[in-house]
Order: C-alpha cells, then structure tokens, then sequence
C-alpha cells in the first residue's frame, strides 16, 4: 500500500509528535511504501526524513497552504485598505488554482492519504478532483472553537474525508453532534 502521511506542521507539538510515532510504527512493522509532507516546516523534519521520503509534491501543498492561512489571516482585521490585501491573497488563490492539477497527478498513485489534522485541509483546496482509488483519512485532534479556526481547510476534509480519527471520545461526539460527521465514519484512538 501506498501512503501519504501529511502533517500540519513538523513542530515539537502533539499532532506531528503523534504522526511522528505513526512514521516509526509503519517503518519497522510494515512493508508499506511511504511518503511525508508538511505544510509548515519544524524541527522535527529531520526526524520524519529519517523514516521516509519527503512526497515530491511538498512545495505545492505549501504553497496552498501559505495562501489559505493568509486569507485566513486578513478576514480577522477590518483596518482601512484591507480590500487591496485580501485581493491580493484572492489573485493567490486563483493563480494556485491553475496548479491544482499538478498536485493532483503528484497524488495519483497514493492508496491513502493520512492528514494529522484539520487544518492540513488547506492544502488540497484548489484540488478539482480527488485522485480516483485514494482514500483520505482525517486524525482530529481538534474541539469546536478550533475546528471553527481551522476555516475552509477543515471544512474541505470534513466534506470529503473517508474516515475520521477521532483523538478521544469527546473529540468523536464534536464532529458527529458538531460537525454532521456519521458516527460510522468516526472511530477514536487515544493519544
């Protein structure tokens, strides 16, 4: 099996920490061939590296990221000529959109994509289309008031996501109460 492990950030934080330990599991009891992203850089790269190839497409998904967590960003400020800033991340956006189709072949191939949490939706955004044959697996760490901070990459996974993982029960009954999520689709494993 073929599998992308995608982590927000490579942080010395709980879920690149928690995806880290999944790297180590996978690499000494599995045949499965890997690979990693981050959509934010950290000191953990070096650790992730030693387990498994960085996936090709690592920039676009940055650089996805990067512009969604921008427009992000300038939505909290309402500040004279703010118009011009978040146009300006709008252009961004746009101009990523036409690069969603290199992302998508660089997906192809992949039997499942494992994201660590819900803001790690912000990468596939400007996807047109999921690639056929991969499955995407959601771990959500996150409660209510961050799951509302997490903004569109969120609501991507949460609309498209096979599976979710949930980190506690009280995370499983959020995103089936919360988030609309079925309960068939959520299963917990503790952290």
């Amino acid at each position: 099996m073929k599998i992308l492990l995608l982590s927000h950030a490579a942080n010395r934080s709980g879920a690149p920490a928690v995806l880290l330990e999944l790297a180590r599991f996978l690499r000494e009891n599995s045949s499965h061939d890997v690979q990693w992203a981050t959509l934010r850089g950290g000191e953990l790269e070096r650790e992730f590296d030693a387990q498994w190839p960085r996936f090709a497409g690592e920039k676009l998904l940055r650089r996805r990221a990067n512009l969604a967590a921008i427009g992000r960003r300038l939505g909290d400020f309402s500040a004279p000529k703010m118009g011009t800033a978040r146009a300006l991340a709008r252009r961004g956006a746009s101009f990523e959109a036409r690069f969603g189709g290199d992302l998508a072949r660089k997906l192809t191939g992949f039997d499942l994509v494992y994201a660590n949490c819900a803001i790690s939706g912000e990468a596939f955004l400007q996807l047109r289309q999921w690639p056929r044959n991969t499955q995407l697996v959601a771990h959500v760490h996150e409660m209510n008031w961050a799951l509302s901070q997490a903004g569109d990459g969120w609501k991507w996974l949460r609309e498209r996501a096979d599976f979710f993982v949930a980190a506690s029960h009280a995370v499983a009954r959020e995103l089936e109460e919360n988030q609309g999520i079925a309960r068939q689709k959520i299963g917990v494993v503790h952290e």
